[in-house]
């Protein structure tokens, strides 16, 4: 995640997904990058990925709808 933005400068689309938690309780994640202007098929596949994971049934607060 912290090197996130040198990636966003080369304009490939990217998403650091949360997968699970270690044995410690601790987040954590895959970072995936894209080819450059294909981020509509990247943004379904994030939300494949994080489907199959099922991580959105085990965070500790529920996003709130706006």
């Amino acid at each position: 995640v912290l090197q996130s933005w040198k990636i966003a400068m080369t304009s490939c689309p990217n998403l650091c997904i949360p997968y699970g938690f270690t044995d410690r309780g601790l987040p954590i994640g895959i970072h995936v990058v894209a080819a450059p202007r294909n981020e509509a098929n990247f943004i379904n596949f994030g939300f494949k990925l994080q489907t199959i994971f099922t991580i959105s049934n085990k965070l500790l607060i529920s996003p709130r709808n706006t």
